[in-house]
């Protein structure tokens, strides 16, 4: 959060900030200064947020490219060569014991209810059914 101090001498408001000092002629309204503060720090936030978003998307592809899942879709199995087993991705965050991931993958959609080709959903592996 941006900190700031004003002060008055004459006509003039001075906006005194961290960073510096910035000057304000007499003709804008002091209200007027605050909304265009919070209307700068409300697009930095979400500039930031953006970039954390975009970053945590990167992460998660990462895991997926590794694990050989779609890259692109956080639902979709991997299959056997034979098709006979599959498996997802939040299912291998779990038996990996990868918090982060399990998260960032409930973040973007994953469904904790999908159950892969051997009957269980990620949960099993929590309440230790499976070893």
């Amino acid at each position: 959060m941006m900190e700031f101090q004003w002060e008055q001498r004459g006509g003039r408001v001075k906006l005194v900030e961290i960073d510096g000092v910035v000057s304000v002629g007499k003709d804008i309204s002091v209200e007027h200064l605050l909304t265009t503060l919070k209307s700068q720090e409300a697009q930095e936030f979400e500039r930031k947020h953006q970039e954390r978003c975009a970053l945590e998307w990167m992460k998660t592809q990462k895991f997926l490219e590794r694990h050989k899942f779609d890259s692109a879709d956080v639902n979709a199995p991997r299959v056997s060569w034979w098709g006979l087993q599959r498996t997802y991705p939040l299912h291998k965050a779990v038996m990996v014991r990868n918090w982060e991931m399990i998260d960032l993958l409930m973040k973007f959609g994953a469904n904790p209810r999908q159950k892969y080709s051997h009957g269980r959903v990620p949960a099993d592996y929590f309440n230790g059914h499976v070893h």
